[in-house]
Order: structure tokens, then C-alpha cells, then sequence
């Protein structure tokens, strides 16, 4: 067979060697148009009928596709992690640029900043959601199914608040995408020991700040406008950047609206 025929041509010539060989005719399909492998050896045929043992060099020929082909995806899979973790390596170095600067020229504003959040009034009680009708045991991954319901009734007057906030002090207000359910069950495994009822950030946005004092001031109007469920603030001067991944924010989440509103 010339070195121009097509995977599908060898798969027929191989299956043209009996009907026993049908089931290695589909995996070379299956190969060839993942990994192109024997799309490049359609000499195999010729080798199978000199052989004598067509089964035994046909195995081989299928067993060294799939070990390149699951060593091409491995090599792939490791390259994307490299990739990711050289993107995250530079932003945790562009935050901490960042912050130095921040620190050196606004210092009694940040200073001010902590003054204010760890002043906030929070909502007492609130670290799980409201009871829902017909729910499930929180630990059940079906509540989180209720719960996203429960949230997408509200969707379209959820964050109507925090964004009339945000334009009352000049901000920019930003709606974030829904947290994606697997990362909401990845939240609730490792910190809430697979309570479900305790997330509280399936919906997010964020209130853009240019300085440390519009943060401030946002804070103090977020304050006699919203009922405020819990409250962070990563600007802290004795916070350790290197538990976020070096990201710094401050995030107050409103009880009800159940928002996560990060000051940058």
C-alpha cells in the first residue's frame, strides 16, 4: 500500500485480512485521526502479509500509537500547567509591585480603610443561607442545585443595590459570572466540610476603586445601604498576601444580595 493512502484506506486493508481483524481496523481509525500514526506507516499492511504473524506485528504497531498518543496528551496536560503557573508566578509579582507603591504613597488611607471595615455593623447569624423549601440535607450536592435556583428567581434585582451604591459615589460596578458549580463544590469540600448551605458568593461583582479613599468611601456608603453579612479586608497592612496568592482586596458580602464585592 503507497505511503499516500489515508487511515481509513489501511483500516480497510486490515480488515480485509480476515474478520478477525475488524476490531483492530476500528482502533487504527480511531489512532490514525487522533495521533496521525499510521496515516504515516500505510506501509503497514505490506509488513503484516510479510510477517506471517499479522496479528502479533498488527498488536505492536496499535500498542506503540497509543503509548505515543497517551504520551502526547501528558505532554500537553504538563505543558498547560507550566503555562498557568508562570501566568500566576507574574501576577503575584505584578500585585506586590503594586501594593509597595500603594503602601508607600497611601498609607494613613489604608490605615483609615481598616479603621472603617472593622467598624461595619454585620448582620449576626448569617453564615448560612436562609432555610429553602423542599431542600435537602446542605451536604447534599442537591441543595446546591436548589440554591442556584433559588438565586437565578432573583438574578435580574440581585445586585441592584450595591450597583446604585457604586453610581452614587461615581464607581464603576461591575456584575461578575455565576460561580461555576464545580468550583462551588470544590468551596464547599475543602472549607465548609461539604455544607452547601454556606456559600455565599454564587453571585459576584465589583466596585472598582482607583484610590485607597474611594475605596474608604464606598466602604462608609456600603454601610448605611446594605445589610452586611461578612466582611475582609486583604489591604490590611499586617495581611499576609502569600495566603491569597498574593491578591489583596477587601470583600464585604451583603446579607440576602449575598454579593462579593471586591475593592481593587
Amino acid at each position: 500500500m503507497g505511503a499516500g493512502a489515508s487511515v481509513d484506506d489501511v483500516a480497510q486493508g486490515i480488515r480485509s485480512c480476515g474478520e478477525a481483524y475488524g476490531a483492530y481496523a476500528d482502533r487504527a481509525v480511531a489512532l490514525g485521526v487522533d495521533g496521525g500514526y499510521l496515516a504515516a506507516h500505510s506501509d503497514t499492511l505490506g509488513e503484516l502479509e510479510a510477517s506471517g504473524d499479522h496479528r502479533r506485528v498488527l498488536e505492536g504497531k496499535l500498542a506503540k500509537a497509543e503509548k505515543r498518543l497517551l504520551r502526547r496528551a501528558e505532554m500537553q496536560r504538563r505543558r498547560a500547567i507550566e503555562d498557568a503557573l508562570a501566568i500566576v508566578d507574574e501576577d503575584v509579582q505584578q500585585y506586590g509591585l503594586t501594593w509597595e507603591k500603594i503602601r508607600g504613597a497611601e498609607k494613613a488611607d489604608l490605615v483609615r480603610l481598616a479603621a472603617v471595615v472593622d467598624a461595619l455593623p454585620l448582620v449576626p447569624g448569617c453564615d448560612r443561607q436562609p432555610s429553602l423549601e423542599d431542600a435537602p440535607d446542605p451536604r447534599d450536592s442537591e441543595y446546591l442545585l436548589i440554591l442556584n435556583e433559588a438565586f437565578e428567581a432573583v438574578d435580574d434585582r440581585l445586585l441592584e443595590d450595591a450597583a446604585r451604591l457604586a453610581a452614587d459615589v461615581g464607581l464603576e460596578f461591575k456584575a461578575g459570572p455565576p460561580k461555576k458549580d464545580s468550583r462551588a463544590m470544590e468551596k464547599a469540600r475543602l472549607a465548609y466540610g461539604n455544607d452547601y448551605s454556606r456559600l455565599k458568593d454564587l453571585r459576584r461583582a465589583s466596585v472598582v476603586c482607583g484610590t485607597v479613599q474611594s475605596a474608604t468611601g464606598f466602604v462608609e456608603k456600603a454601610a448605611g445601604g446594605l445589610r452586611i453579612c461578612r466582611a475582609k479586608n486583604r489591604f490590611r497592612l499586617d495581611y499576609d498576601a502569600s495566603q491569597s496568592g498574593g491578591f489583596r482586596a477587601g470583600a464585604r458580602v451583603p446579607r440576602k444580595v449575598s454579593a462579593c464585592i471586591l475593592i481593587l
